[in-house]
Parts: C-alpha cells; sequence; structure tokens
C-alpha cells in the first residue's frame, strides 16, 4: 500500500518514538479520517455527542481514550488531547501517523472581547500561543519556505471556519459567536490582568491552552483544522460559568450544532488530503 503526502512526510520528520507510542496513544490504525479532539474526557462529556453521533467503539486502554463513532457523513473520532500545547501536539502526530487527516477541536476559553457574555462561542480563524511546540512550528515552516501569512498567527482551515461561521450565524443571537483569533498561554495560573490585556492587545478574543499550536501542527502537515472555543469566564471584566450555567449550556449546544453541519465538511476536506501522492 502506497503512503499519502502526510505519511511520507511523518516518515522523515518524527522520531522512532512516535511510531512506537502510537498504538498506545491512540490506537491502532486506521482510524477514521476526522477527529474530533478535546483536552479532557470531563469537557468532551459537556459537549453530548452522543445526540448525533451514533457510537461504533471505544478503545479505553490508550492515553486519548479514544472512542469511534458514525456520523451520516461518515466514521468520526474523539480524541482527548490532555493539557497543553505539546500534549496536543503529541495526540495529533499519532493520530496522523494513524490515518486522521482532519482536526476539530472543541473547548473553552477565557473571553477577551470587551462585553462577551458567558457561553459567547469564538470561531478560531487564527491562533498564536507561547509554548515550545508553538514556537518550533512558527521556526520550522519559515525554515521551509512556509512562513505564516500573519505572524504569529497561525491560520485555521478557511473553508472549516467559514461554515462554523455560518452555522453558528444562524442559530445564535448576535453577538452569542465571533470569528476572530485565539491565544493560547501555557501559564494560565501566571497570566495575571497584564498578560490578559497583551492577549487583547493583539486581537484575541479568547484565550485557550492548546488551540494554537493544533492549527500550527495541522498547518505544518497540511491538514485541515478548526478549533471551536465556548466562553467558561472573562479574564478581563470576570465572570464564571458557574454564575450563567444557561448562557455556558447555550454555548455548548451551539457547538454541538454547529460540529453537525462542519463535519460533512471535514470528510470531504480530508479526503482530498488522503488522495495526495
Amino acid at each position: 500500500m502506497s503512503l499519502d503526502r502526510v505519511a511520507r512526510q511523518l516518515a522523515s520528520d518524527v522520531s522512532p518514538l512516535a511510531a512506537h507510542l502510537a498504538d498506545r496513544y491512540v490506537g491502532p490504525a486506521p482510524l477514521p479520517p476526522v477527529a474530533i479532539v478535546t483536552a479532557t474526557p470531563r469537557k468532551l462529556k459537556w459537549f453530548e455527542l452522543e445526540r448525533f453521533l451514533r457510537p461504533v467503539s471505544s478503545l479505553e486502554d490508550t492515553s486519548s481514550l479514544t472512542r469511534i463513532w458514525e456520523h451520516d457523513s461518515g466514521p468520526v473520532a474523539t480524541l482527548v488531547h490532555g493539557v497543553g500545547g505539546p500534549s496536543a501536539d503529541r495526540l495529533l502526530i499519532t493520530a496522523l501517523m494513524q490515518g486522521v487527516r482532519a482536526f476539530i477541536r472543541i473547548g473553552t476559553c477565557g473571553l477577551l472581547t470587551p462585553g462577551a457574555t458567558i457561553g459567547t462561542v469564538v470561531v478560531a480563524e487564527e491562533a498564536t500561543g507561547d509554548d515550545t511546540a508553538f514556537q518550533w512550528y512558527l521556526k520550522a515552516l519559515h525554515g521551509a519556505g512556509r512562513p505564516v501569512a500573519n505572524p504569529p498567527f497561525v491560520a485555521a482551515d478557511p473553508e472549516l471556519a467559514r461554515v462554523a461561521a455560518d452555522t453558528l450565524g444562524s442559530i445564535v443571537p448576535p453577538g452569542r459567536a465571533v470569528a476572530g483569533r485565539a491565544f493560547s498561554t501555557s501559564l494560565i495560573f501566571r497570566e495575571g490582568p497584564h498578560a490578559a490585556q497583551g492577549y487583547r492587545d493583539l486581537g484575541c478574543d479568547g484565550a485557550d491552552m492548546e488551540a494554537a499550536t493544533v492549527l500550527a501542527c495541522a498547518q505544518w502537515y497540511r491538514v485541515p483544522a478548526l478549533a471551536l472555543l465556548v466562553g467558561r469566564d472573562h479574564i478581563i471584566e470576570g465572570g464564571f460559568h458557574t454564575n450563567e450555567p444557561d448562557r455556558f449550556a447555550a454555548g455548548v449546544d451551539a457547538i454541538r450544532r454547529t460540529l453537525d453541519a462542519l463535519l460533512p465538511v471535514a470528510q470531504r476536506a480530508a479526503a482530498r488530503v488522503a488522495a495526495e501522492a
């Protein structure tokens, strides 16, 4: 069986350790071509994906707690990548090795936009961050002659971002979704007001811990990826999701409904990548 472009790149630029650990991290190949990824099992439960995905199998002995599902558009995996950019990078690389060719990250963020309310959904069209994995990708892309178009930001797949924004625009009230920028930090408990204002000065609408590295890894391997983040708190103005559970639940529901519309697009994009010789 011939290798596609992504598999050949992986064979040339990752360590033998990645191949050795791939089965343990995400399960045996082939995995479905599209994966929904998030940081923790608890967050995955919030989104109640069983409301539109049909369960097929679970690989509970994997680090990513891999589950296989069936969507009307085709098979989908859910993978738990852990907390922080390097953990997400490890997950994406091993998932790519096992056949995944498109990623949608779902999760939470701290809101940065003035006046944004808990439960607002951020479609991360671009993201930047401070972790070592993300910085490696910025330098590697530049060194390979494929620098990011708008440094220090890495872009999401434009088609996925457009479909997500259009879908959210049709299902949530005005102002409850924004297509913009995310900052991914490794220093979530040490950011303080000055760091948060720095994120805002960069034009970021939300801050998480993994979106930037997910998008950067995807850009390095030229596979489609997007991050959808629901506002759990407002970093600058204050407020937390436990104080506004209904608004937070509405944002979670909006992401779930958006995923249902996104998956057919992601399946087609993944198929195009897999067909590249």
